[in-house]
């Protein structure tokens, strides 16, 4: 099945009515322009369907294996859980899931083979299951949100710290637990780490995180965290808004 034949395959079993725009899509091809999305001769580079699009998310998108950037966000009527078969997608960039609220199940560990991704964000949906450990080969990734997703839980992967060029990080109100990685010491493109509101995680602030010099925002407030402001930490002085 070709490419365009995947995505009619998506909007035939859809309920296309509920879309808010469809223009050009029918065509057997992408010779005529398709809203939503960018092509390169035969292959699909780039779907922006966000806010408009209704259906579940389909594992025979895996096929798209030279897509870039994918937008599915805000979409309400948007359901079914993440396909683990879209690890497939090796050339991904960004991918924008948040605001579908009834989208559930589980983050992909086999994910991790999406090594060129850089902006990830699946928030305000209802994923649960854990933060996978092996997405610490995203080592590309500088922006991932999976904040407001109160039944994802597990811990904070200390394996994450391979992630040297992430510089925004948003896990809160969430429910994940135990304690504060102090490997995310090496994390030092760090500029935005909220951590706020999960009340499961605990133990104390890692006295190494100091070696996140570029951080401006810190929130761990809304936390089980406990003893005293590492010393160490008046090297953090890029430091705006501290909140614990």
């Amino acid at each position: 099945m070709n490419q365009a034949s995947v995505l009619m395959d998506f909007y035939n079993n859809s309920n296309p009515e509920g879309w808010t725009h469809s223009d050009g899509w029918g065509f057997t091809n992408c010779s005529i322009p398709w809203y939503g999305v960018t092509c390169d001769g035969a292959s699909i580079t780039s779907i922006d369907l966000s806010s408009n699009i209704t259906g579940t998310l389909p594992a025979s998108w895996s096929s798209l294996v030279n897509i870039s950037e994918l937008y599915l966000q805000d979409n309400p009527m948007l359901s079914g859980t993440l396909p683990s078969e879209w690890s497939s997608m090796i050339n991904l960039q960004i991918l924008f899931l948040y605001g579908n609220l009834k989208m559930g199940g589980s983050l992909p560990p086999e994910w991790s083979s999406m090594s060129k991704i850089t902006s990830l964000h699946i928030y305000q949906t209802n994923v649960s299951g854990v933060l996978p450990s092996s997405w610490s080969n995203m080592t590309s990734m500088e922006d991932l949100r999976l904040c407001n997703n109160p039944v994802l839980s597990g811990t904070l992967p200390l394996e994450w710290s391979t992630m040297s060029k992430l510089f925004s990080l948003y896990i809160y109100n969430t429910n994940v637990s135990g304690t504060l990685p102090s490997t995310w010491s090496n994390l030092s493109s760090m500029m935005q780490l909220l951590l706020n509101n999960n009340p499961m995680l605990s133990g104390t602030l890692p006295p190494e995180w100091s070696s996140m010099s570029q951080v401006l925002a810190l929130r761990i407030f809304g936390t089980n965290i406990s003893g005293t402001l590492p010393s160490s930490w008046a090297k953090m002085t890029n430091v705006e808004e501290l909140r614990l």
